[in-house]
């Protein structure tokens, strides 16, 4: 891979986004290195026997879970419960009641009258550079704990400890992953209509922390989150020449996927991360591309002289692949290992639609 003639960001401006756009990286690592450690908080001893556990929870569109979330014992702890309040009001599977008490186990008799299933608990002490935020997760009709987890962290972090603990809740309580810790990554427009200036920007799935990660001199077009590192691949028309490239949030620089001599566009993740599939013009038409984002090698997929674009990756490869299978709207797939093409759909005249990326092995 090769870097741009003209960054679309400079080195100094990288520089200056790298400790704000870390995210990945913070878990795990030390608190001194602004990494979130997080701990998990032993139940306490129950006084007598409690009724077996009873949240329902299938009903959850039609009627959200009432759940307690108190200010964790104000300031720093307010914001917080404001933040977790707002991600999980958001979902409408939720309805928080504001609890008075961040006491570290709940009055069950008063959260029961309040009509509530469930109940957190918690605080927040120290400032600064360490920080401790403490959670528990209760059933209020078995008088249980759930889940009690304790983070220490930089009270840069607040923000993210909060979407964290949200994460918590709605995967504890309804058995998926929460969304809440997670960014977007969009393409910003500003100035008059027929002289917008679009960077590529990012995101907290709430809106919060917006920043812009390109100058904006460059149309700037279809960015891509990868599925498993801090890297967006998107298009951009820098040096009047459109390719794409792939933005490293870790460390705030951009390079070329592939020196292709067409037009590269429309690039998309491997569900592993390792690589990105992309279009290039060619002869009139376009081919589709992998890019390995290790070695930079590049494997051409599709050679059919018509445009071959909207490839959708399938999570999982068919058993007569051995590597996920990209589907284009000329309606075939293509084995990044193996057996070159082969139709999915009948061929004929008409327009084919965009390929979702499910697709059902034979």
């Amino acid at each position: 891979m090769l870097m741009s003639t003209r960054p679309l960001i400079s080195d100094q401006e990288a520089d200056a986004l790298v400790g704000a756009l870390r995210r990945r990286t913070l878990l795990g690592a030390s608190v001194a290195a602004g990494g979130i450690l997080a701990t998990p908080l032993a139940a306490f001893a129950a006084s007598q026997p409690a009724p077996e556990a009873e949240i329902t929870v299938d009903q959850a569109r039609t009627a959200p879970i009432p759940i307690i979330i108190p200010d964790f014992g104000g300031g720093l702890g307010q914001q917080m419960a404001e933040v977790l309040t707002n991600d999980l009001n958001n979902t409408g599977l939720f309805k928080v009641i504001p609890g008075n008490s961040a006491a570290a186990k709940p009055d069950f008799a008063t959260a029961k009258g309040l009509g509530a299933h469930a109940q957190v608990t918690g605080s927040v002490t120290g400032s600064g550079a360490s920080v401790r935020v403490e959670m528990r997760l209760w059933d209020v009709l078995s008088q249980q704990q759930i889940q009690g987890t304790a983070y220490t962290t930089s009270s840069a972090n607040w923000r993210r400890i909060a979407h964290i603990v949200g994460d918590v809740i709605y995967e504890r309580m309804l058995g998926e992953k929460g969304y809440f810790d997670t960014r977007i990554a969009f393409i910003s427009r500003s100035g008059p209509r027929g002289h917008q200036r679009t960077r590529l920007a990012i995101m907290d799935q709430d809106g919060a922390n917006a920043r812009m990660l390109t100058a904006g001199n460059w149309l700037t077009l279809t960015p891509r989150f990868s599925p498993t590192k801090d890297q967006i691949a998107f298009m951009s028309y820098a040096n009047n020449r459109p390719r794409v490239y792939l933005f490293d949030l870790n460390t705030g620089r951009q390079q070329i996927l592939g020196d292709f001599q067409g037009i590269s566009f429309a690039p998309r993740f491997s569900p592993d991360g390792r690589s990105v599939l992309l279009s290039v013009t060619r002869n009139g038409g376009s081919d589709l591309y992998a890019v390995d984002l290790a070695s930079g090698a590049r494997r051409q997929l599709t050679a059919s002289g018509a445009i071959d674009t909207s490839r959708a990756t399938a999570p999982t490869a068919p058993r007569s692949c051995s590597t996920p299978t990209v589907a284009a709207a000329r309606s075939f797939t293509s084995c990044l290992q193996g057996a070159g093409t082969r139709s999915v759909f009948p061929t004929g005249r008409g327009r084919m639609g965009r390929p979702y990326g499910r697709l059902v092995g034979t």
